[in-house]
Formats: C-alpha cells, sequence, structure tokens
C-alpha cells in the first residue's frame, strides 16, 4: 500500500528537502524489502559490501544448518570445515533469562537435532528469516560456541574479526533487550501524520535510523558494538520497522531516506561552519547522537565527530587502503635508508592508533553484562589493528605509542573499578564507564612533538599465545617497571569524600583521579613526557607563534603490598601558554625537526616543566 507522504522535523527549521514518496509499513511485506536490498547491494556496490551469496565462502568452526526453504526443517550444528557456502550472523542481547545454549554434554545431540521449539523467540525469528532468503547456514554465539568450554571460548571470540567480516549478512536484533523479543514484529506503531485537503499527508517522523539503531539498545551493548563494525551488511530489525546498512547505503523500510543516506542530513563531523552542511537544518536528536570515529582516510586525518553510522561505511575502505606496500613494518625495515618512506610509515602508523583510541572512547560507553569481558568483546577489532599496525597489543594500548595511550581519564563524577580484576590499574579497561584520549580531545598537536621523560620496561607476557593476548586474558611476565622521576603532589583531598580538592591545583593544571583516593594516601606525579605545540596567526611571511608546552604525569599511589610497587590513580596535564614571538612560518618549518634534545631547551629557556628536575631518577613497579 502506497500513499503521498511528506516528512518535516518539526525542530530543524524551516528549510526541508524534497522527499520521494514513501511506503506505510506492513509486516508481511518486510522479507521481500529485504530480498530488495540485498538484490540491489550485490549487483550495484562492485564487490564494497563483501562477496555475493553465490559465492564460495570461509564458514566459522561450527554453523547451524537450517535447511532450505522448500526442503526438510532440521536444524542441526555441522562443522564448518566440512560445508561450502554464505551464512548469516545473529546480533542480539542475551538478556537475563536461561536459554538453551550449547555446552560440552548437549553437543553431540545439537550435531544431530537442535529442538528449535525450545529456542529463544530472537533465535527462532533469525532461522525463519534466514531459511526465507534462501542462506542455509546460522551463526548464533550461544549455539555455535561450547559455553562450558573456555578454550573453545577463547578461541572463537578471538575469530569474531573472521566471523561477522566474512558473513553475507547480518540480522540485528536491534530492540530486543532480551531473547523473547524477537526479530519479526507483527504490531507495528505507525507514523504520526497529518491529513491536508491537498491530499498530501505531512507527518512527524517517530521511528528514524536514529531513534531506532543508534539509541537502541542493542547499540548500547559492548559485544554488539564491534558486530556492527564488522558486519558488511546489517538487517536491523527494530519494533517500527526493518533497517538496511551496509558499506554503501542505509535505507528504511518506511521508504523515507534515513539521517545517513541524504547529502543535507548529517554525513559529516558536526561543524557549523562546513560549507556542505546547513547545521541549522539538523534535529537536535542527531545532534546529540553518541559518535564515533570516521575511519576514512589515513593520511589526511581530522580526529572529529561523526555518525557512527557513517564511522561503520568508512571503516573497512580505511583498514584495507594499507596495503603491505605502504604500511607493514617488515617492508619497511628493508628501506630503512628512505627517509620518506619510513616518515610516511610512522606518520600513517601514527594516525591510525588515533583512531584506535576514538574507537575506544566510542566502546567505552557501552554496557557489559560481566565486567570480565571488558577486553575480550574488542577482541576482533583489536585483531584487526595489530595485523595492520604490526604491533604489540597491551591490554588496549600500543607500545609503540604507549606513553600518549596512558594518557585518559574516566569521564564519571565517581569512577568505579570493577570487582573483577581483568586489567592493570595504568589500562582504561581498568574501570567502568566512559573515559576520554587526552590526544582525541582537539589537542592533538600537543602530541607532535615530544621529549620522552620515562623508559618502561616489562612488555612480555608469560604465554606466546596472541589469541589470549589480544582478548586480555593473557598476564604479563611481569609489572611494568618505569624508570623516571617522581614527585610527590601536595593536593588536598577532602576527608568527607576522599575527592580531590579544587583549590589546591594551579592554573594551567588538570587533574584527573581514576578513584576516590583515601586522605592519608601519598599521591605521586611520575613524569612520563613534554609536548611542544605551535600555533601561528598572521600571513605566511610575518607569523605570530604561540608557543604552547605540555607536561604529561601519571599519577600513582603505593599499593600497600610490597616496597616499591604502585597503581595508577589517575592523570595529569600542565599546559603553559607562552607568551608570543615573531617568525616566518617557512623558517619554522626547517625547525621542527624537533629532537628530545631541543624541546628540553625551550621547556628550559621558557621556565616551563621545572618542577622534575631536582627530582632523582627512580624505578616504579605499577600494577
Amino acid at each position: 500500500m502506497y500513499q503521498r507522504r511528506v516528512f518535516t522535523d518539526f525542530s530543524a527549521g524551516s528549510k526541508n528537502p524534497k522527499l520521494p514518496e514513501s511506503r506505510v509499513v506492513d509486516s508481511a511485506s518486510s522479507l521481500d524489502q529485504a530480498h530488495a536490498w540485498i538484490k540491489e547491494c550485490t549487483e550495484e556496490h562492485s564487490g564494497a559490501c563483501g562477496q555475493s551469496s553465490n559465492s564460495s565462502h570461509f564458514l566459522p568452526t561450527r554453523v547451524i544448518d537450517v535447511g532450505l526453504r522448500s526442503g526438510p526443517k532440521i536444524l542441526k550444528l555441522v562443522n564448518g570445515s566440512e560445508h561450502n557456502g554464505p551464512y548469516i550472523t545473529l546480533s542480539h542481547c542475551w538478556g537475563k533469562k536461561p536459554y538453551l545454549i550449547t555446552t560440552r554434554a548437549t553437543l553431540d545431540q545439537y550435531q544431530i537435532e537442535i529442538p528449535e521449539c525450545n529456542l529463544a523467540k530472537t533465535s527462532r525469528d533469525a532461522i525463519f528469516i534466514t531459511r526465507n532468503l534462501g542462506i542455509r547456514y546460522l551463526w548464533i554465539d550461544y549455539l555455535c560456541i561450547i559455553q562450558d568450554d573456555m578454550q573453545d571460548w577463547e578461541r572463537e571470540s578471538a575469530a569474531m574479526s573472521d566471523i561477522y567480516q566474512k558473513s553475507f549478512l547480518t540480522i540485528a536484533a536491534t530492540s530486543g533487550v532480551d531473547g523473547d523479543a524477537g526479530c519479526i514484529y507483527t504490531d507495528r506503531p505507525r507514523t504520526d501524520s497529518i491529513s491536508l485537503r491537498c491530499g498530501v499527508n505531512v507527518c512527524r517522523r517517530i521511528h528514524d535510523f536514529n531513534n531506532a539503531v543508534e539509541n537502541s539498545v542493542l547499540g548500547s551493548r559492548a559485544w554488539c558494538f564491534q558486530e556492527r563494525y564488522l558486519s558488511p551488511r546489517i538487517l536491523h530489525c527494530a519494533s517500527e520497522q526493518m533497517f538496511w546498512e551496509c558499506r554503501s547505503a542505509c535505507f528504511a523500510e518506511d521508504g523515507i531516506p534515513t539521517a545517513a543516506q541524504e547529502p543535507w542530513a548529517q554525513r559529516i563531523s558536526d561543524n557549523p561552519q562546513n560549507p556542505n552542511t546547513d547545521f541549522k537544518m539538523i534535529s537536535p536528536e542527531l545532534r546529540d547522537s553518541r559518535c564515533v570515529p570516521q575511519l576514512s582516510d589515513l593520511d589526511v586525518v581530522d580526529i572529529g565527530d561523526v555518525s557512527s553510522r557513517e564511522a561503520h561505511n568508512e571503516f573497512w575502505t580505511a583498514l584495507t587502503s594499507i596495503t603491505a606496500e605502504n604500511f607493514d613494518h617488515r617492508m619497511i625495515s628493508r628501506y630503512s635508508k628512505d627517509s620518506d618512506l619510513l616518515d610516511k610509515y610512522y606518520v600513517t602508523k601514527k594516525k591510525l592508533i588515533r583512531k584506535w583510541y576514538t574507537l575506544v572512547e566510542a566502546y567505552s560507553q557501552c554496557q557489559l553484562t560481566y565486567d570480565s569481558d571488558k577486553l575480550p568483546a574488542l577482541g576482533g577489532l583489536s585483531r584487526i589493528f595489530k595485523n595492520k599496525l604490526g604491533d604489540q597489543y597491551i591490554f588496549g594500548l600500543w607500545e609503540s605509542d604507549f606513553c600518549t595511550g596512558l594518557c585518559w581519564y574516566s569521564n564519571e563524577a565517581n569512577p568505579i573499578r570493577p570487582t573483577v580484576s581483568r586489567a592493570p590499574s595504568w589500562s582504561w579497561a581498568a574501570l567502568n564507564g566512559p573515559v576520554s584520549f587526552t590526544v582525541c580531545e582537539g589537542h592533538e598537536s600537543q602530541f607532535r612533538h615530544l621529549c620522552p621523560k620515562v623508559i618502561i620496561s616489562g612488555f612480555e607476557y608469560v604465554s606466546a599465545d596472541e589469541r589470549r593476548q589480544l582478548l586480555g586474558t593473557a598476564f604479563l611476565d611481569r609489572p611494568l617497571i618505569f624508570h623516571g622521576r617522581g614527585k610527590r603532589l601536595d593536593i588536598k583531598v577532602a576527608k568527607e569524600n576522599r575527592k580531590l580538592d579544587p583549590s589546591s591545583t594551579m592554573p594551567g593544571q588538570h587533574i584527573w583521579l581514576d578513584e576516590n583516593i583515601p586522605a592519608e594516601d601519598g599521591i605521586i606525579a611520575l613524569e612520563l613526557f613534554n609536548g611542544v605545540a605551535f600555533e601561528f596567526t598572521g600571513n605566511k611571511n610575518t607569523d605570530v607563534c604561540f608557543v604552547v608546552i605540555t607536561s604529561h604525569s601519571l599519577l600513582i599511589a603505593p599499593t600497600g603490598r610490597q616496597p616499591g610497587q604502585y597503581r595508577r590513580v589517575g592523570y595529569r596535564r600542565n599546559i603553559w601558554n607562552c607568551s608570543p614571538e615573531f617568525h616566518s612560518q617557512d623558517e619554522h618549518a626547517d625547525q621542527c625537526s624537533w629532537t628530545p634534545g631541543a624541546i628540553s631547551e625551550l621547556c628550559i629557556s621558557k621556565k616551563c616543566c621545572s618542577e622534575f628536575t631536582e627530582c632523582s631518577l627512580a624505578y616504579f613497579e605499577i600494577v
């Protein structure tokens, strides 16, 4: 059934684009619409969204054979190595209710037949959709992973990057809080509309992509975060209507263009000065939506905010653009005399690590049922980044950029450490709740020219099992040793709430505490590095250069377990805005190959970063 409707967002102003005719949602035609989206994607997106359903495919260790649409409907687990063909994955919330799962005791039985009638409604609906789409194999985590076998769980969790990335399609139970919600909805709300005498219906859209997907329960879950990034195509089954999301397009079942589909909507960063964006036309819901990084261009990177839909589309384009010839660290070693190639390699690598930080910022806002899953739920994405970076992954950070990675802080008023120990205190994964990295908050220039002040050792793992390292379940051979200068801070902690007294901080000093510190504990600032940034104003020949000097320190306190052992309790950044100097920007650019020695001399001449000069070098073991 079709009728002409006009969409208007009453909160976005009067300038609205002309929109195409839209279709009233009818649940009976949802699968036909899904078929049409799949056909358009596989035929028109030139392979950008993965292989077609006719291509031979990788299969996970185990998949569910749902049978053919016209054949027997016997459901069973099969070994992926013994079969071939496309498969579909399910992204869903488990909830707290007990459902049928695969265990060591039920594995043999389920390889003969899985009692479909005993499955949760979400699983049954996913099976029905898979059969009707003509796909024979389906992957559901609690059926395809042996839930009481830790080795199997670790192996399959580490393989998430392959499982979701190589699937033909992911069915997302977007509106489901648990397995009873399902993927197929027969009682759907209709869009509020007003009929005009001219035969046109004007409606306020109440179930758009942003509300139904971005702000959904599924969108807030940590495991589903990477599942969405990894999947080439997603069929979002929301309670109001279905949405299609792939690496090339995004559609809604009612036919109204989604926020990420039309050029007038928010497809780029929320920048009022961007000539391609009419900022006033963007609704508050879009402007306030949770943002994750855009992974589009690793040579020219703007760490800004864009919609997560946009980031999903650009993610694989960015990573796959880095090939062995232009990035692989093993290739670089052959051309160590080629300074241009080395510069390109290190710049590209650093920018990719910056993208990791912005990814972590978004991920840290997601929720977990089990605190111990903080790093495992990001294992698929960490594996992809590790393969591209050729770097050592250490509890959510990267060895080559470790000091910068330590410069994070909690966004919670009262940060909470989980009861289960899942990461060392210096890792962002050691805290619950959202975190931010200083390098991602508009201060990237302050990390361009750095002078390290500490030497860190102890990055060796007990086990060489890379799978466990990426899941964060491996152990370091010993705690990290920081060799540097530390100074006891003369700051006050309020006794009544054990929080930092703002009156004890100095101008330009920013202190973030990871936890409420007992008043009797001594806090030590361990110097990490100094940074120099240059900001120019004026014309090209007579620029005024503002020198910004920063000092970054890790705040630590004794563990009380053994002498010389500390834990991280916070992070501090000091900023000095020095008086302007006159330079030629071209001349100054020639001097910008800043060595650590040059930065130290500049800090001394500006009388900055001097608080540690009288401190002796010492060893700090931080757990």
